[in-house]
């Protein structure tokens, strides 16, 4: 009897040599024309095995094709054949180990002996191999595929902030001047127009994002075009703050009115001055018309600035014989920048429990999207990990298991998909990290706090119902200092650990061993 590790060896040797092949079954070759799912793989010719087990990433990936391939002959579209020289080494090496040495080797023992091996190798160890060689096989590209949508999310949710430099003090005094200048000529308007705002309303440097840290978190504007076709209403343009919170929002024009779009979208600029503009990418031509309008539009207004703040360098020129000269100088510095913006994730976030029960319901859908694509590019953790319902609920996973991590996605189980990507969210918000006093004051903020790793769900629910509890009862009773308990927060780590002004622990020894070093106490 052969050992087992001859056993192991010829299966190596199975997957080294062997050959695949597929053709269609009837019903597949009716079915598979272009461009369908299995288009490709219905009729493979001398594919090797060993490059499935040692698949590469890119757009031929091998052990994604053979996922493919495996669950159309699971559908019975599709018929596979492993072959190759192993069967007749596989015989050879049976032979050979049970042959009797005593016996001459045309003997009838020995004829008997081959006509049995080889009758159990063909109906038994034979596809019993090839089997077990598929299910490794099957194996390997599920978790390549599981690999690759992890590692897709992750990056999604750990993407850096959009980098903005800073700005030259003459420039950030012009931008000032600018937004003082529109204050005072802008009027309410009760039909979606600008809101009232107060003359020191984000006038500092620190608070406008004209500061000299150009890495911060800066304030932003997102516009909003509702796809082709739908019913969603105008477009709208959004300002937030570094912390997401909603300054002011405008209702565009329709995009073929590109003057007036022009005028609504200048007036906006010179209103609140952000840094950047984000418009989503689902409304077909009409994003494209608005951004080209924006783009004029900023190119415009960054130029301005620049006159402005450097009327030497924008002096009208004249040639030797005294007709002016066109300048040709374009903006000293890109105050404000364009660019286009993913709207799934957003979209997804606007539709959520969360977004549904917290915003304010006078918001319509389109408003809610920009405000949501607004929050998702300043911090995609926070927008993604809102998306999660916990695995004991009725829908594990929630809207999260709706975000496309690969075309391929659907090929693994919605059991396997939720593990992974809860271990991912886990691990992202342990590099990112989570805000604590941010997300005792932003309800959009306290989402990541259950996937700080030594809490999850519940005790993060209970650890904020705590924490409130003690600053309003340190906030009644006036103690602290001169800022009011509420808005001061929490100042360090032991707060978690003994509790505020002695109230009573809100984090057990062990719990907050494992999450202290995941939180952030920044002031608010």
């Amino acid at each position: 009897r052969p050992s087992d590790v001859d056993y192991r060896l010829w299966w190596r040797t199975v997957e080294r040599e062997a050959i695949l092949d597929s053709e269609p079954t009837r019903n597949g070759a009716r079915l598979i024309t272009f461009p369908h799912e299995f288009y490709g793989v219905h009729s493979l010719q001398d594919m090797p095995l060993s490059i499935v087990a040692q698949a590469e990433n890119g757009g031929n990936d091998s052990a994604l094709k053979y996922l493919k391939l495996c669950k159309a002959e699971s559908e019975r579209l599709v018929k596979v054949t492993i072959r190759g020289e192993f069967e007749a080494r596989f015989l050879e090496r049976m032979y050979s180990v049970s042959a009797d040495d005593t016996t001459p080797a045309d003997s009838d023992v020995n004829k008997l002996r081959r006509e049995a091996i080889e009758m159990a190798a063909k109906k038994y160890l034979l596809p019993a191999a090839v089997r077990h060689e598929r299910t490794e096989l099957l194996k390997k590209s599920r978790e390549h595929l599981l690999q690759l949508c992890t590692e897709k999310l992750e990056k999604i949710a750990t993407q850096a902030a959009l980098p903005m430099a800073p700005v030259t003090p003459e420039i950030a005094a012009e931008v000032r001047k600018v937004r003082r200048e529109r204050k005072r000529r802008a009027a309410p308007d009760g039909s979606g127009g600008y809101s009232d705002m107060s003359d020191d309303d984000q006038d500092s440097d620190d608070e406008d994002g004209y500061s000299n840290n150009g890495n911060r978190l800066q304030r932003l504007a997102a516009v909003f075009v509702p796809p082709e076709g739908s019913k969603m209403g105008k477009a709208v343009i959004v300002c937030v703050d570094a912390d997401g919170e909603v300054l002011d929002h405008h209702n565009l024009p329709k995009a073929r009115n590109r003057e007036d779009l022009k005028a609504s979208l200048k007036a906006f600029l010179e209103l609140w001055c952000p840094r950047m503009v984000l418009v989503n990418t689902s409304g077909g031509m009409d994003s494209e018309n608005v951004y080209k309008s924006l783009s004029y539009t900023i190119q415009d207004f960054n130029k301005e600035l620049s006159v402005r703040a450097f009327p030497d360098e924008y002096a009208p020129q004249v040639d030797e014989y005294g007709n002016p000269l066109v300048s040709q100088n374009g903006p000293r510095e890109m105050v404000v920048l364009c660019d286009y913006a993913d709207d799934t994730i957003a979209s997804l976030v606007a539709r959520s429990d969360v977004v549904q029960q917290n915003i304010s319901p006078t918001y319509g859908p389109p408003l809610r999207a920009a405000i949501c694509l607004a929050r998702f590019v300043q911090r995609p953790l926070m927008s993604i990990c809102s998306l999660w319902k916990d695995r004991g609920s009725s829908s594990p996973g929630g809207l999260v298991m709706a975000v496309r991590t690969h075309a391929m996605q659907n090929y693994l189980s919605p059991g396997t998909l939720v593990r992974a990507f809860e271990r991912v969210l886990v691990r992202a918000t342990a590099l990112v990290g989570c805000d604590l006093n941010r997300a005792l004051r932003y309800w959009h903020m306290e989402s990541t706090l259950q996937f700080v790793p030594g809490l999850g769900a519940r005790k993060a629910r209970a650890l904020l119902m705590q924490i409130r509890a003690q600053l309003s009862a340190r906030k009644a009773r006036g103690s602290g200092s001169q800022y009011s308990g509420s808005d001061r927060g929490l100042t360090c780590r032991e707060d978690l650990r003994d509790g505020l002004d002695g109230m009573g622990i809100l984090l057990g020894e062990r719990v907050f061993n494992n999450a202290c070093s995941f939180l952030l106490f920044k002031p608010v």
